[in-house]
């Protein structure tokens, strides 16, 4: 919990979109490919609620291509593997706020870890989390690390099991 909340508020005080990734990831379970895959426009700020409905993915490029001297892989962004991946996370009010303060400056079709019409790639997430987990001389964690502090905090004060599941995208 404390390590949480340092890695927390060290994103509240030295704010980039690809900390606000990072602090939106831990506060709502998204795996790496949908934080990646978030837009603004994915966010209802009149609602608090985020909307999951699509993934970046980095993924090997056919043979022809890498024998035409094509890079040997590339991002895509496509649908969720499964159905319950589509689903909308309720926002706690500290990522609320951040939303809010810029949802009339941002470009809606931008993505939120690049603040781009272009994704960022959950690798820039991970080493992002490595730079700050370092500087803060927090053990080292995985990106999907946060999705797990995610779950065990949503059941520490007394969500169901099954709620959270359904926030997970599990089916």
């Amino acid at each position: 919990v404390d390590e949480a909340k340092r890695l927390a508020k060290y994103c509240e005080e030295n704010f980039s979109f690809t900390r606000l990734a990072l602090y939106t990831a831990l506060f709502t379970g998204l795996r790496a490919g949908e934080i990646c895959g978030l837009q603004f426009k994915d966010i209802d700020v009149d609602r608090g609620v985020l909307s999951v409905n699509k993934i970046v993915t980095r993924v090997s490029t056919s043979r022809r291509l890498r024998e035409e001297n094509q890079k040997p892989t590339e991002v895509t962004i496509g649908p969720p593997k499964t159905k319950g991946s589509i689903r909308e996370i309720p926002l706690t009010k500290q990522v609320l706020h951040f939303y809010k303060s810029l949802s009339k400056i941002v470009n809606q079709d931008f993505f939120v870890a690049a603040n781009s019409a272009r994704p960022a790639e959950p690798n820039a997430l991970r080493n992002e989390l490595n730079n700050i987990t370092t500087k803060l001389d927090i053990p080292h964690i995985r990106l999907h690390d946060l999705r797990h502090t995610f779950a065990t905090r949503c059941v520490s004060v007394g969500i169901d099991p099954k709620t959270v599941s359904l926030l997970l995208g599990h089916s």
